[in-house]
């Protein structure tokens, strides 16, 4: 679909302003993240909010090779946050699932994250966070659709 010059500009604005609000965070709340670091902090926030993934899911969703979403996990299952259980259905297969001391991290993140949200979007009242929320919701499916092509 062809798109005007003025919607491509608009895009660029869009990326840059999310790129720094990015830097931003990273720089003044870097205690966002709980673990060794943001990678696995990634890791368990998938696995928490999943209840379990296996190693190609997880790959997937952070956008990262098999290979390095399991050395992720072999870190996170010495530091004791997560374990390998064998599926029940299909043995074949092994589900990362959070430990008690990961799902306390989980927690931990979560709780921070909110705080820093509220923060961040504390000037936009409830109707304009509304319409983020639903805008946001619209990129989220074009985006999995995109990514199951």
């Amino acid at each position: 679909m062809y798109k005007t010059a003025t919607h491509n500009e608009l895009l660029t604005e869009l990326r840059d302003s999310f790129t720094a609000l990015g830097r931003e965070i990273r720089m003044q709340h870097g205690d966002v993240y709980t673990c060794v670091t943001p990678a696995l902090d990634k890791v368990l926030l998938v696995t928490g909010s999943l209840k379990g993934v296996n190693i190609k899911q997880l790959a997937t969703l952070l956008m990262i090779t098999p290979g390095a979403a399991t050395q992720h996990v072999a870190v996170l299952e010495k530091l004791g946050a997560v374990d390998r259980v064998v599926n029940d259905t299909d043995r074949r297969e092994v589900i990362i699932r959070l430990t008690v001391y990961g799902a306390d991290i989980y927690k931990e993140i979560r709780s921070k994250q909110l705080k820093l949200m509220n923060e961040i979007f504390g000037a936009l009242d409830e109707e304009e966070l509304q319409t983020m929320v639903q805008l946001m919701q619209k990129v989220s499916q074009k985006t999995r659709q995109y990514m199951s092509l």
